[in-house]
């Protein structure tokens, strides 16, 4: 038994590594912060926001701030969009 209770800990631990911290439903890619500890929307909205107002960012995170915000690097915690297709059954209905 103990066994299967620490493969259980280790799923829960290596989940909390993936996906962010705060909104818990995105999964970080790293690219804002390497620790992948929270996605990047969230790490952009809510430290580097506040480390900018209080003019604390040294010039290659505010250069990457800057380039996130207008879209030149593109982050994948959003992920891609699944695309949906249409089903219809067999008897028409669906």
């Amino acid at each position: 038994m103990k066994g299967i209770s620490k493969k259980n800990n280790l799923g829960k631990n290596q989940l909390r590594r993936v996906y962010c911290s705060w909104c818990r439903n995105k999964k970080s890619c790293g690219l804002l912060d390497e620790e992948k500890k929270y996605c990047c929307a969230c790490y952009s909205r809510e430290i580097l926001a506040e480390l900018e107002q209080e003019g604390l960012l040294i010039d290659s995170a505010q250069e990457a701030l800057d380039n996130y915000r207008s879209g030149v690097i593109a982050c994948q915690c959003l992920g891609v969009g699944k695309t949906r297709v249409k089903h219809t059954s067999y008897d028409g209905s669906g």
